[in-house]
């Protein structure tokens, strides 16, 4: 049984904008080979969400020494792992 319909539905998240431009028009080349091998259609809806984070290296350094005085070095993790998170605070950098 084929169906007559599909959905794709996912998120993206990347350290750069530049590479979120190109997962997106990756996606679509992907998709648009794929269902044109199948002599079908389709329609692409990409929301873009939050932008990247990036901490400001300054205030970055102003929290570390804040963490340093009164937290033993073993309850600090510096610099911190990288992570793909979602971050509405991205909005303000």
């Amino acid at each position: 049984v084929i169906p007559s319909t599909a959905q794709l539905t996912g998120t993206v998240r990347t350290y750069s904008k530049d590479v979120q431009i190109k997962v997106k028009a990756r996606i679509e080349e992907l998709v648009r080979h794929t269902v044109e091998g199948f002599g079908a259609s389709y329609e692409m809806s990409y929301q873009e969400g939050y932008p990247v984070l990036h901490n400001h290296e300054e205030s970055e350094l102003r929290v570390l020494a804040a963490a340093r005085s009164f937290l033993s070095s073993e309850m600090i993790s510096y610099p911190a792992e990288r992570v793909l998170c979602g971050e509405d605070f991205a909005y303000y950098t």
